[in-house]
């Protein structure tokens, strides 16, 4: 069914109903391989339904001839359904597939099914997350919900998407979804469960601060240097470790709409943001700050000298 599915991507919004149905039902089977298979299932139509080259396939649905003068209604209007048919944008797409995602996590009990819709998660972002628009604010809802459960093992899958999203996407996502990513991160940076996803997402939010200064239009012309280096604060994701910085230069693909401008040569430069006002940047910064605040009066030990190192390192770079 899946390949059904990627072969009529015009026909998806028609589709998606019924395959939706057909993987919540394998999701209550009470057979890991049933539910290991209908998750596998789900992973490779969302991360093949995402992205440009899915959406221009789907594209003749959306843009299909208009209605002749005979068959349209007394007023000359396109039928309703038509109308609704075209309305799909590739934004659309985005976020009637990820809100189902999100919805099928939080209903979900089985905890191998929720780390399988995790990795899908993942997934979808190491594939498309350089072009998601609207799909950001159910991906976003979808993590945001983790870190409630408390669980060790789910925390830490879900934290490889946050830390991607904030150490990778975060100069070329829409602006208007910067606060919440934060605010995401804030949220497992307090979590309990794991103190190496705690000490991780420190890092990352002082590292935030480094790129937002980069990005005031008055700095422009500093922001290729290369950032300065930095300790790391435990392990990504409550696993292997790994330098924590902002700002990827092996992405591509998002040009001043993304937030990501290009450097001398078309070279796609992530080290900042290039469509953030000195206010706006000024405005995100207090967040940071407040978030790291708010982390200062953690009851655990290694939290507090986590900052504290934070600050000398800054005060001597």
């Amino acid at each position: 069914m899946t390949d059904v599915l990627l072969n009529n991507l015009g026909r998806l919004q028609d589709l998606w109903g019924i395959f939706l149905a057909h993987i919540v039902e394998l999701l209550h089977s009470g057979v890991p391989q049933i539910r290991a298979a209908a998750i596998d299932a789900l992973d490779r139509l969302l991360t093949g339904a995402l992205g440009p080259a899915a959406a221009a396939a789907a594209a003749p649905a959306a843009t299909a001839p208009a209605t002749p003068p005979a068959a349209r209604g007394p007023s000359g209007a396109q039928p309703a359904a038509g109308a609704a048919a075209a309305a799909l944008t590739a934004g659309g797409i985005e976020h009637m597939l990820l809100v189902a995602l999100e919805s099928v996590y939080k209903e979900e009990r089985e905890p191998d099914v929720r780390q399988g819709l995790l990795r899908v998660a993942l997934h979808v972002l190491q594939r498309h997350g350089e072009h998601l628009s609207a799909g950001w604010v159910p991906l976003l809802r979808l993590l945001e919900a983790v870190p409630s459960w408390n669980d060790a093992a789910t925390i830490s899958t879900a934290f490889q998407s946050v830390e991607s999203i904030c150490s990778e996407l975060l100069t070329i996502m829409p602006k208007e979804h910067m606060q919440r990513a934060l605010e995401v991160l804030l949220l497992f940076a307090k979590q309990s469960a794991l103190i190496n996803v705690t000490l991780t997402a420190i890092g990352i939010l002082w590292h935030v601060t480094d790129t937002l200064g980069r990005s005031r239009p008055s700095d422009a012309g500093d922001a290729a240097r290369p950032l300065a280096p930095s300790a790391s604060f435990g392990g990504g994701g409550g696993g292997g470790g790994g330098p924590l910085g902002l700002g990827v230069p092996g992405l591509s693909g998002a040009g001043a709409d993304g937030g990501a401008g290009r450097g001398d040569g078309g070279v796609a430069d992530h080290s900042c943001r290039h469509d953030m006002s000195d206010a706006e940047v000024t405005q995100q910064l207090l967040r940071v700050f407040t978030h790291l605040r708010q982390l200062s009066s953690d009851a655990r030990p290694e939290v507090r000298a986590a900052l504290g190192a934070c600050t000398v390192a800054d005060g001597v770079q």
